[in-house]
């Protein structure tokens, strides 16, 4: 009896003693893949060995970034990584940098990391391009600013990563876990720069706990009517609302969201209005009357038909995973309804990708009767 809870001491006093990160589940790197986007162009190390560099891609290329495989012997550190990176920027108006690393583990797990607000950043605006040579913040003395060991007396990497709000130029990079697009890093908000300037980066970090990878594409839709219907002298208008959401893996094929009304051939619905918040599948924004409608490059495409019945389709390039969702409206106005009409309508959506759909419940209303209008007849009699 003794000697168990003697055990038992022992285990509780160690368990309190050792650190939360040896705790939890570690990853023992087998592999990985880090892809870079950078606008110019970026020399990148990971843990103080040469990777190669990511040169600028466009965003109306059709190009992704480019990928880098990072050896198991790479990982020297243990669960600790130093990504560096010397952003050379040749161009006005921005300097820039977004990451993914998508580390496999022995366990089958991954354990996934990305760019984010907070990575220490230095920013020479005197050197690289068509400026002076001399890239390097000052050494330590005995390492380059690169190396795990690096340990200056005055330490230049002060300031902290942000993501940049304006125009990016380059190819966007979508997070391997969730799909969502990451938005480009620099040293402030509104890097305005001119033609020369490095940016260097330097991100001493740990492996997140490593996780399983996501399923295959599973998506769910759901169909509603917002407010009421509106009826006016012989018009009719009606605002549907789609929300539909995938918990499996991101979706690097398209995604089509399809809308069908099954109304009285009478009413000749007419599409009015569209809408969307969608998290990383296009900037929110309303469509007016205007379709065929793309926005930007990347956004979903809008086919909205007319008539009845009628069938409107949203068409996105790409969809993100993890249970990331997305609302879209539409709205319709039939302005002709024949006297005495009084008729069931009834709608449904439908998303479809690579190896799968799926549908809504339909959705139904009343729509108004109109009566006929009393005409006042004069008869003359004897």
């Amino acid at each position: 009896m003794r000697r168990t809870l003697f055990a038992g001491f022992l285990w509780i006093f160690l368990s309190a003693c050792v650190p939360a990160e040896q705790v939890r589940a570690q990853c023992t790197p087998t592999s990985a893949i880090l892809c870079v986007s950078a606008d110019d162009s970026a020399n990148i190390w990971f843990n103080g060995i040469a990777v190669g560099t990511a040169n600028y891609v466009d965003a109306t290329s059709g190009n992704s970034p480019p990928c880098f495989t990072i050896p198991s012997s790479s990982f020297s550190l243990g669960q600790s990584i130093i990504l560096a990176m010397s952003v050379t920027n040749t161009a006005a108006p921005n300097v820039s940098f977004s990451y993914t690393l998508d580390v496999s583990c022995s366990s089958g797990q991954h354990s996934y990391l990305s760019s984010r607000a907070g990575i220490p950043v230095y920013w020479n605006s005197t050197v690289g391009g068509s400026c002076a040579a001399d890239p390097s913040p000052p050494s330590d003395g005995t390492n380059y600013w690169y190396s795990p060991s690096y340990t200056p007396s005055t330490n230049p990497f002060t300031t902290s990563s942000a993501a940049v709000t304006g125009q990016n130029w380059g190819a966007v990079l979508y997070y391997t876990l969730t799909g969502l697009p990451l938005p480009p890093y620099s040293f402030s908000v509104n890097p305005s720069v001119t033609n020369c300037g490095i940016l260097y980066v330097r991100d001493a970090t740990v492996l997140p706990t490593p996780q399983n990878t996501p399923g295959p594409v599973s998506m769910t839709i759901s169909k509603s009517i917002l407010g009421t219907p509106s009826f006016a002298a012989n018009q009719v208008s009606v605002t549907y609302r789609l929300d539909f959401c995938n918990y499996g893996k991101p979706s690097t094929d398209p995604v089509t969201l399809t809308d069908i009304r099954t109304d009285n051939p009478s009413f000749n619905m007419q599409f009015v209005y569209g809408g969307q918040n969608a998290p990383g599948v296009g900037i929110a924004e309303t469509y007016a009357n205007t379709c065929p409608w793309v926005a930007n490059t990347g956004d979903p495409t809008w086919t909205c038909g007319s008539g009845n019945p009628g069938t409107s389709t949203v068409v996105y390039p790409r969809f993100p995973g993890g249970g990331n969702c997305t609302s879209v409206t539409m709205g319709f106005l039939s302005d002709w309804l024949a006297t005495g009409t009084c008729v069931t309508v009834t709608n449904a959506g439908y998303v479809y990708w690579n190896g799968g759909n799926s549908n809504s419940t339909t959705v139904s209303y009343m729509s108004s009767c109109v009566s006929p209008t009393n005409t006042i007849t004069w008869t003359l009699t004897a």
